[in-house]
């Protein structure tokens, strides 16, 4: 999991890229998997590959009970393996 690195962010965007991937990270489901968290205006987008379309969705209600979150763009995608 790694919040991405580029981009003018506020200080509100920065704690919330790191409340988000550590929600992420604490999930057996998704750790050990390459997530990228990205947060511009309260909007989080995730990207990479989780195991299922199970796991994609559950991430993404995870994502949406962090507290400031305005919107989500889910762009995990379900490993084709």
């Amino acid at each position: 999991m790694k919040p991405c690195p580029s981009g003018p962010w506020d200080e509100d965007d920065r704690e919330l890229v790191a409340h988000v991937a550590g929600q992420l990270v604490a999930d057996t489901r998704i750790q050990g998997r390459h997530v990228q968290v990205t947060v511009q205006n309260g909007v989080v987008i995730l990207e990479g590959t989780v195991e299922s379309a199970a796991i994609r969705e559950a991430a993404g209600r995870q994502v949406w009970a962090v507290p400031g979150v305005q919107d989500v763009c889910n762009m995990l995608v379900p490993d084709a393996s």
